[in-house]
């Protein structure tokens, strides 16, 4: 498994990214979302390399949302616990990428998570 961008220069570069951003507009509400995988499809077959690299990167994720004090979007928790309704694939139909349900999990965890920091009214 190889990302076009390791991890160390991943997290440099979206840490320039947010102090930039901040920078030119310091009243921004900035909303990380964490990455999230599951066991099927492609990264079932590659599952301890995958899972390995996704920890680190969730981890980076995690610290840039504290250290910029942002909204954080946890979803890899809210598509553990819609796995207790429906098998994975349900959500995610390859391990990556969403299906239209799982969408729709993740549309309302963001407005769940950004509600407590905006109004939406």
């Amino acid at each position: 498994m190889e990302h076009s961008v390791a991890l160390a220069k991943h997290e440099e570069q979206y840490d320039a990214l947010l102090r930039l951003t901040l920078e030119k507009f310091p009243d921004i509400v900035l909303v990380l979302c964490e990455p999230f995988i599951f066991k099927v499809g492609n990264i079932g077959r590659n599952w301890k390399a995958y899972h390995a690299d996704m920890t680190e990167r969730k981890a980076v994720v995690r610290q840039l949302a504290d250290q910029y004090n942002t909204v954080f979007v946890g979803f890899q928790e809210v598509f553990n616990n819609a796995c207790k309704n429906a098998p994975a694939d349900y959500w995610i139909w390859d391990g990556i990428h969403p299906t239209v349900a799982g969408h729709e999990l993740l549309t309302r965890e963001w407005i769940k998570q950004v509600g407590k920091k905006i109004s939406f009214k």
